[in-house]
Order: structure tokens, then sequence, then C-alpha cells
């Protein structure tokens, strides 16, 4: 797996509703692991806009990665710590990943477009200032 795999990985590890569902790694870890194995879970949505807020989260840049397979590097990073029979907490975190890459990916695209009609503007201003001043 790549570094980008074992980032996202990570960041699953460590999340507060994601990361009941981590697979052990050790003994001890085992005993811990089984306190609560069906607690609440967040929607899609619920969890997309809680990612969006979570610096961590956009630390990852994970709206950049959706150009090549769509959510794919996402599923495989997740099925790295999250076991296959937690069915809905895999699912969970994989959508709500992917749909908060995408916004991600569309804010920036916002954000890009902004920026060159910013530019363009001032490009446009500084041309009809230069020629009234001539």
């Amino acid at each position: 797996m790549t570094e980008r795999h074992r980032q996202i990985a990570e960041y699953v590890a460590g999340h507060r509703v994601l990361g009941r569902y981590v697979r052990p790694i050790s003994a001890e870890e085992l005993n811990f692991w089984s306190y609560d194995p069906y607690p609440q879970l967040p929607g899609v949505e619920e969890l997309c806009e809680e990612l969006l807020e979570d610096a961590e989260f956009r630390a990852l840049q994970l709206g950049g990665i959706l150009g090549t397979t769509e959510g794919q590097m996402i599923a495989e990073a997740v099925s790295m710590v999250i076991p296959p029979g937690y069915t809905a907490a895999f699912n969970l975190a994989v959508d709500g990943l992917t749909l908060a890459a995408q916004r991600q990916a569309e804010a920036g695209r916002r954000t890009a477009g902004g920026v060159a009609l910013l530019v363009i503007v001032a490009a446009v201003v500084i041309a009809v200032l230069g020629r009234e001043t001539t």
C-alpha cells in the first residue's frame, strides 16, 4: 500500500466514531476493542459535514485523488483498518470520506474559479486605467 493509503487509514483509525471499528493490533487492544461493537452510527451526510469541519481531514486533501479511480483508494485504505464484518461502519467510512472529498474538490474548483475571475477583472481594470493615463 502507498503512503496515501496509510494516511487515510490512520485518519480513520483515529476518528471518534469510525475508530471504534478499527481492527485490533494486539491482544490488549482486542480486550478493549469489544467494549461496544454496535454504537449508533451517524448518517453519511452528518459524517461528511463533520469531516469537512475537521482540520486533520482537510489536511489529507482527499479531493485531489478523486480524479483517478473514484473512491477506490479510500475504500482500500478503509479496508486496511475496518474489518469486513462491520459492513455498516465500512460503508459509512467509505461513503462519508468519498462525499467529503468530492465536496472538498468542488470547493477547490470554486476557489480556483474565483481567483481566475479576480485575475481577469484586475487585468481589465489595469488595461482600462493604462489607456486612460496615456
